[in-house]
């Protein structure tokens, strides 16, 4: 969305295009070969997203300070995801926990969420019930 956004004012949007479709490659490609997927190659797939976005981010940050464009955050971001990717790649137990712990949190915090969801789900329909009854009744 935000590659659309900088069509008019940059002339190298496509790159943040670009990197989004890189990124939406990779989730694609690791949801088809899942089956088949070893720790080694989950690392070097997660690494390899991580460096080629913060490359493109990277260069897309300078683009944006040529275009006069706040870009600090941007380049911030594109650094911090390609010395990530490098750290994945120095460290692949690391990458493993980091993966599984991401997995992890999100089954936690998405099951906490359907708990809380489900309890006020619950609460709503008893007050419907009790306001349709009480609208019966007089």
């Amino acid at each position: 969305m935000r590659a659309f956004e900088l069509r008019r004012i940059a002339q190298h949007w496509w790159v943040l295009l670009i990197a989004g479709i890189v990124s939406l490659g990779f989730g694609i490609a690791a949801l088809d070969f899942y089956p088949a997927l070893s720790l080694s190659f989950a690392v070097v797939w997660s690494a390899l997203w991580l460096m080629t976005g913060g490359v493109l981010e990277s260069w897309l940050a300078f683009q944006e300070k040529h275009a006069q464009l706040p870009w600090g955050l941007t380049l911030t971001f594109g650094l911090v995801a390609f010395v990530a990717g490098v750290l994945a790649l120095a460290y692949p137990l690391a990458t493993i926990s980091a993966l599984m712990g991401l997995l992890s949190a999100f089954g936690l915090v998405g099951g906490a969420i359907m708990l809380v969801a489900a309890g006020r789900h619950q609460s709503v329909e008893r007050d419907a019930r009790q306001a349709i009854h009480h609208a019966i009744r007089t």
